[in-house]
């Protein structure tokens, strides 16, 4: 009776102390997994820990153009080509030896747009006429008339309707020959009017100046 008594006694402590183990077992694994998710949480990206490292700033990258960095445009009137006579508007000018021109008959007209590019508005009509006086053919193919206005010497546009006729390709001995403009000029800045004539290549570009107002 002793003996049973001692091996019931025996087994019963066997028991207690597996379930101790086992006990202090999922403790541990518990604790671990704790310990798992609060490191978790305090490492996760947007954690309170700090902000990104590319998160942008209050002052500007190294590159990038401050207000008083960035450069201003500006508008740059374009200077006419360089002339060698200025003469005035009912003068005539003379660009190589036996050859003649003149610039007339201003009109103020209401500038027609026909080609891409081409805008319409207030401008003034003129004929250029071209003498020659010598006693050979000469050749027009690469005369070439511009028109510049205002103080600051604005380039004009032109147009080729209201009546415009390019100069002939050349002009015989002891002949004539004329062709009509249109050139784009605000009503307002028709005062002072540079009107130049490159007559060929290698020539002196000759100018006439006025007023084509009225």
């Amino acid at each position: 009776m002793t003996d049973q008594n001692a091996t019931a006694g025996g087994a019963s402590s066997r028991r207690r102390i597996t379930l101790l183990v086992i006990s202090g077992v999922v403790v541990l694994a518990v604790v671990a997994v704790v310990i798992a998710l609060i490191s978790g949480a305090f490492g996760a990206p947007g954690g309170t820990g700090g902000s990104p490292s590319g998160s942008p700033s209050g002052a500007p990258a190294s590159g990038e153009a401050t207000p008083s960095q960035s450069a201003t445009p500006t508008t740059t009137p374009t200077p006419p080509i360089p002339i060698e006579t200025t003469v005035p508007l009912d003068s005539t000018a003379q660009p190589a030896p036996g050859v003649t021109v003149s610039v007339s008959g201003f009109e103020a007209v209401e500038g027609e747009a026909e080609l891409a590019g081409d805008v319409a508005g207030p401008a003034v009509r003129f004929t250029v006429t071209v003498t020659n006086t010598t006693a050979e053919t000469v050749s027009l193919a690469g005369a070439l008339v511009n028109v510049y206005y205002g103080p600051a010497q604005s380039p004009s546009d032109s147009l080729p309707e209201p009546g415009g006729v390019p100069l002939p390709a050349e002009v015989a001995a002891g002949g004539t020959a004329e062709g009509v403009f249109i050139y784009t000029i605000p009503e307002d800045q028709r005062d002072d009017v540079l009107i130049t004539f490159d007559y060929q290549v290698g020539t002196p570009v000759t100018a006439f100046q006025g007023s084509v107002s009225g």
